[in-house]
């Protein structure tokens, strides 16, 4: 069942239904978003432009600029995704795929115990802290706040992975998947192998990241973005097709 988990109140409208999927033929999935290290490799065999490296909140020490290679790339458009695992040999996964893989079997909000399983506004800065009571505070300077309170990337794979030994599909970085998106698009049930929409203005984002509260990183939540944007918050991870 892919879409809004039975009794998940936080759902949004493009969530919804929850409608039965069936994924046809096997996939691999990387175990964590690709890294600073794979983009620097990247980088050497292709010479594409190194990411920014800056936000606009006072972060100086992201992608090439932090002294931990297993840093998630971040500020990644969905174009430098594509073209990434295209160089790879691996393909961004489907919408479907990503929702599957990060499920592992179960069918609640979340795979575990979120402070153990993710990076998110809570656990992602040097103390925990309530991110949802700091974002209903001040909701226009949520993310000046977040800086304030030390909220980063964080690398990748120290949390506990799922079922299916994939690390950070909820939380860190939030990850562009394939598809476009359409907020309806689940209203069209009971399909195989989708793809997502034919066109779009937007792509799809799943899992949710460092600076979002818990309500947010859910392995049914839905984002979008511009997939010419770039932000401190969007990064992706590969899948491949099982022949490979």
């Amino acid at each position: 069942m892919m879409g809004c988990s039975q009794d998940d109140r936080h759902c949004e409208a493009s969530e919804k239904p929850a409608h039965k999927v069936i994924v046809t033929k096997g996939f691999w999935m990387a175990e964590t978003p690709a890294t600073v290290a794979a983009w620097k490799r990247y980088r050497a065999a292709t010479g594409v432009a190194a990411l920014p490296t800056a936000d606009g909140s006072g972060r100086k020490d992201l992608n090439e600029a932090s002294a931990d290679d297993m840093m998630p790339a971040v500020f990644v458009t969905w174009e430098q995704a594509h073209t990434f695992c295209g160089w790879a040999g691996m393909r961004l996964p489907t919408e479907a795929e990503w929702e599957y893989a990060a499920r592992a079997g179960t069918t609640g909000t979340v795979y575990g115990n979120l402070d153990q399983i993710a990076w998110f506004g809570d656990n992602a800065g040097p103390q925990h802290i309530d991110s949802t009571a700091l974002f209903l505070k001040d909701r226009k300077n949520y993310f000046q706040s977040a800086y304030d309170n030390g909220l980063h990337p964080r690398p990748v794979g120290r949390k506990t992975p799922n079922a299916w030994q994939l690390h950070d599909m909820l939380g860190d970085v939030w990850q562009w998947v394939a598809d476009w998106f359409d907020r309806t698009y689940y209203t069209d049930t009971d399909q195989s192998d989708p793809k997502g929409p034919e066109t779009g203005s937007m792509r799809v984002l799943r899992g949710g990241s460092w600076y979002n509260f818990g309500t947010l990183v859910r392995v049914s939540n839905r984002g979008a973005s511009n997939p010419t944007e770039q932000l401190a918050i969007n990064g992706f991870r590969c899948a491949g097709d099982a022949g490979l």
